[in-house]
């Protein structure tokens, strides 16, 4: 029973959201294998097209095909160690490796990019030949083995950053799936070289953006902000409509990992409201209205 004064609370289940226990951890994980399996076996038949048709839209897509076999084994690795038990000196567990490993596939997918349109403006220069007709199979089969890992994926990377960061990496690679196979019909139809070079400068302006935008989110929780979706002064206001409350201090929200949202707060309430019924009250409404997983209440007497 906690006291009046102060109660700490830990909800596993983050309220209607679905996402926070074990079974959905072990979904993400299971599909994530399934479609590092799927990407890592067509990745070798990317190169060897690249390589057989001379294109760098497809050797675009296979690079890419290749960084997102390196991501998805750290995708891999990060849930595993997220659902590592805390210790005395971490003892929020192990879940913000989970952030790191968002933010190094961001900073991956961006290199990625600069080497695809760094190759791209080369090849303004210097023209290669191109067969299309060997090309298109291979840019026709990448873009069927990334719509079926989007598939797998989509869902999940609403509510989990590493998961998002895998799926980001796929749709990239879907992307330059289809700018490669539009490459191979323009070669086949029109004998156009510059189309593959072109394409391939597209392929490299959505890859940097799906970078810069994964990376932007990863150093949100990094720097321990709110949560994009949720309302601090929204939080605040429910605070302090609740019966009693008088003010609110040191009101701190932020996110542990992708499921783990925080709060810790100070509420100031009247005499008759420092009761333990009041903390209830604040928790319920912090679980149940704002999905909030860890939060820890203090109440002080107005003055």
């Amino acid at each position: 029973m906690p006291t009046p004064a102060h109660d700490h609370h830990h909800h596993h289940d983050c309220g209607g959201h679905g996402h926070g226990g074990h079974g959905a951890g072990t979904s993400s994980h299971n599909k994530l294998l399934l479609v590092f399996l799927l990407t890592a076996g067509y990745t070798v038949a990317q190169f060897i097209g690249s390589y057989l048709s001379g294109s760098l839209a497809l050797l675009a897509d296979s690079g890419h095909m290749l960084s997102d076999c390196f991501s998805l084994a750290v995708a891999l690795a990060a849930a595993k160690i997220a659902r590592l038990q805390g210790s005395k000196n971490h003892t929020f567990g192990y879940a913000r490796f989970e952030i790191l490993a968002a933010l190094f596939n961001g900073l991956l997918l961006g290199a990625v990019a600069i080497y695809i349109f760094n190759e791209a403006l080369y090849r303004i220069v210097a023209t290669h030949p191109v067969s299309g007709e060997v090309m298109l199979p291979f840019a026709i089969g990448g873009l069927l083995v990334n719509i079926l890992a989007a598939m797998l994926l989509h869902g999940d990377h609403h509510h989990n950053l590493n998961v998002r960061g895998a799926y980001f990496h796929i749709l990239s690679d879907l992307m330059g799936s289809i700018g490669a196979m539009l490459a191979g019909i323009l070669l086949i139809a029109f004998n156009w070289v510059w189309a593959d070079t072109m394409i391939s400068g597209v392929i490299a302006v959505l890859v940097l953006s799906n970078a810069l935008r994964l990376i932007r989110d990863a150093l949100r929780v990094l720097m321990e902000s709110a949560p994009r979706h949720l309302s601090v002064a929204e939080v605040r206001e429910a605070l302090l409509a609740l019966n009693g409350v008088q003010g609110i201090h040191n009101l701190h929200v932020w996110q542990i990992n992708s499921d783990k949202i925080v709060l810790t707060a100070h509420l100031v309430v009247a005499a008759n409201a420092y009761t333990a019924d009041t903390l209830r009250a604040a928790q319920d409404l912090l679980t149940g209205r704002f999905h909030f997983n860890h939060t820890t209440l203090q109440l002080e007497l107005e003055p």
